[in-house]
């Protein structure tokens, strides 16, 4: 079954018209010039509006960079463009990179209790990536954990991944946490995955 859509951002190779250039090319330069709120925007402002419009027939995640959680007004400006729009909000699922999100702990969790309220999850994207995982886990209650897909590749030949990937499904779900697997890419890593509890995957 369908858990969500997600939303990948590309823009246009200007030098190769209809060349897709993925966002973990360049937003690193967005968020170092300053302007990731305003492409967080942007976005998040057309997917409200596909979402209203019916494009999509369930829920749809959309990822968000972690500056954007402490730009001054960003905050705000989402919950007034949702302010009564419970049926596109509760319909929508921001996704925050847990090595990024490690540094802005504070904000992260205010965002998740005031969208909570309008009927919007949060999720923690490539989770296991960063140093201090399970201690950050403590401190912020999401709705989704998508664990990242280093430790998906070559699950049925390592003992120690599958290990971890039960300790960290155990863990969100005793935090009442769907939990998510990426880079899930055979039906051999699908069933060995919903064998120890994961509650849903994506490929690439």
């Amino acid at each position: 079954a369908l858990l969500h859509h997600e939303v990948f951002l590309r823009i246009d190779d200007p030098d190769k018209p209809g060349t897709p250039i993925a966002a973990a090319v360049f937003m690193p330069m967005v968020e170092g010039t300053g302007l990731a709120d305003a492409v967080d925007r942007a976005v998040i402002a057309r997917v409200i509006e596909d979402i209203g419009n019916g494009l999509y027939p369930g829920a749809v995640a959309v990822n968000i960079s972690p500056h954007s959680l402490a730009a001054d007004g960003m905050l705000d400006w989402l919950l007034e463009r949702l302010r009564g729009r419970a049926d596109v909000a509760s319909r929508l699922i921001l996704e925050v990179p847990e090595y990024g999100a490690a540094a802005h702990i504070a904000e992260l969790e205010l965002w998740r209790i005031r969208l909570a309220a309008f009927g919007v999850a949060v999720s923690l994207d490539h989770f296991g990536k960063g140093f201090s995982a399970f201690a950050f886990l403590r401190k912020v209650k999401v709705d989704y954990l998508k664990i990242d897909g280093s430790f998906v590749r070559d699950l049925a030949t390592q003992d120690d991944n599958r290990f971890l990937l039960r300790t960290i499904i155990d863990i969100g779900h005793g935090l009442d946490m769907r939990v998510i697997a990426e880079a899930v890419e055979s039906e051999d890593e699908w069933q060995l995955l919903q064998s120890i509890g994961v509650d849903g995957g994506r490929g690439y």
